[in-house]
């Protein structure tokens, strides 16, 4: 049954694209309507349908890429499809100009099937996949080399990422080990014991934690399983490397594998990309966001009484001070409410001293409390942004006291960057996260900068942000 997977994938593809192409067509068609001096083509679904090679060349550049072979995160497939299909429509958009084919082919149809492309192709994949995955097809089973901590860590990892279809089978331990079971995400997976070529025996892959061995156990293991699975997959020790703007070399004459990393955010032109596309982005959603915050001022208003609006200062790029807006949820003591707190109550105190913030924090009003759910009250840093105080994505605004006492030597990463409405510390648990982490997780993305993965974490703020996932 595994062969029909990549079947059944390029089928989804090739639904996808006949659903974009039905999506264009009558795009095409509402143009026409609303302006009638564009040229009209008047071309059916069934027309395009029939243009055999468009579909073909979308397909062979997905193939080309590695789509139908590789298992890759969600991240790095997204990214693959939408390059997939802006390759494929500029290369079908050619062959239309340079062989005279415009009278049979309209472009603007094109240009929508290339709008819808990038939408839907990476849904309807990723919801193919998970269909298979259920159905048991393409799935490939797992044992992890290692029982602590770390390679408890990795099977989470691994399992949470949807795109790859792993199931695991269980532990093999590689040390001694009392356990039978051991929890990943709710569920109980055992530690295996026995010869492990035989355990092998129905699993596709071993998984080696590097915290979990030491270089002699993992070449002595490697030539073991080496003979009986087609892959090793090797978790290295975590750090905060610039892994994804990193290249690996092999140097054939001395058997060598090197790391190239770079720092993309020190090129001036990826800087001005990234302040390019902060705002054009921030143009695109400010007239939206602008009805949603004179709404939310209204309610403010009413509520509470005073400005709904308020600046505090904050550390920008380079270290300069900054005003950053916000709509204020709290009511207008909260100075005064906040000092009588931590005064009468060592818990709350210990928990503002962690992490700057309180749970169920008694000076947040109603509307405060809905306003911070949704995030509405950080939509009037679109303004920092158009100013150039701030940027979409970026590391935590955070006060002069906080970089000097938890940031250290991180803080030469903070103060290279703009600080973001949103960040990689807002998708990974958003407030739920302690200090510590925080500060390493805006470390790695300024390490990590592109211009995809500022994307990326919007699309997660969103999903975030409707789930409500630890904002508070």
């Amino acid at each position: 049954m595994r062969w029909m997977f990549t079947p059944a994938v390029i089928l989804t593809d090739l639904l996808t694209y006949y659903l974009t192409l039905e999506a264009a067509v009558v795009s095409r068609s509402i143009v026409d309507i609303l302006f009638p001096e564009v040229t009209r083509f008047g071309f059916s679904f069934t027309y395009f349908a029939g243009i055999w090679w468009m579909p073909l060349i979308l397909l062979s550049v997905i193939a080309y890429k590695g789509l139908y072979t590789r298992r890759l995160t969600t991240f790095d497939e997204t990214r693959g499809l939408i390059s997939a299909v802006t390759f494929s429509l500029v290369l079908i958009f050619a062959i239309v100009s340079v062989g005279k084919m415009t009278d049979m082919v309209s472009r603007l149809t094109l240009v929508f099937i290339w709008f819808y492309g990038i939408l839907l192709f990476p849904v309807a994949r990723r919801i193919g996949k998970r269909l298979l995955f259920s159905l048991g097809l393409g799935t490939e089973k797992i044992i992890i080399a290692g029982t602590g901590e770390s390679a408890a860590e990795a099977a989470a990892a691994l399992l949470g990422e949807k795109g790859y279809g792993y199931k695991l089978k269980g532990f093999y331990p590689v040390s001694a080990c009392d356990a039978e079971t051991i929890k990943v995400r709710g569920t109980s997976y055992p530690v295996l014991g026995g010869d492990i070529e035989k355990l092998l025996d129905d699993a596709s892959a071993v998984v080696f934690v590097e915290d979990e061995m030491n270089p002699d156990e993992i070449t002595s293991l490697t030539t073991c399983v080496r003979r009986k699975v087609g892959k090793i997959i090797t978790v290295p020790e975590p750090g905060r490397a610039a892994m994804m703007n990193s290249e690996f070399h092999y140097l054939f004459n001395n058997k060598l594998f090197i790391l190239k990393s770079k720092n993309n955010l020190a090129s001036v032109a990826n800087k001005a990309a990234k302040r390019a596309f902060d705002i054009v982005f921030t143009l695109l959603v400010l007239p939206f966001a602008g009805l949603i915050i004179i709404t939310a001022a209204v309610a403010i208003r009413l509520e509470s009484g005073g400005s709904p609006f308020y600046s505090h200062k904050r550390v920008g790029r380079g270290g300069k001070v900054i005003g950053v807006l916000k709509m204020r949820s709290m009511y207008k003591d909260a100075d005064v409410r906040l000092k009588d707190i931590l005064d009468s109550d060592p818990v709350k105190r210990a928990e503002w001293e962690t992490s700057f913030k309180l749970k169920d924090d008694p000076r947040v009003t109603k509307v405060g409390r809905f306003i911070r759910k949704t995030s509405i009250d950080e939509m009037p840093q679109f303004i920092n942004v158009l100013r150039g105080d701030m940027s979409v994505v970026g590391p935590r605004p955070i006060i002069r006291t906080e970089l000097d006492e938890y940031y250290g030597k991180d803080g030469e990463y903070y103060c290279m960057v703009r600080p973001g409405i949103t960040g990689i510390w807002q998708v990974s648990g958003r407030s739920d996260t302690d200090y510590t982490f925080r500060v390493g997780l805006d470390s790695w993305y300024v390490m990590n900068w592109s211009i995809w993965l500022d994307i990326m974490i919007i699309l997660k703020t969103v999903k975030a942000v409707i789930k409500k996932e630890g904002a508070y």
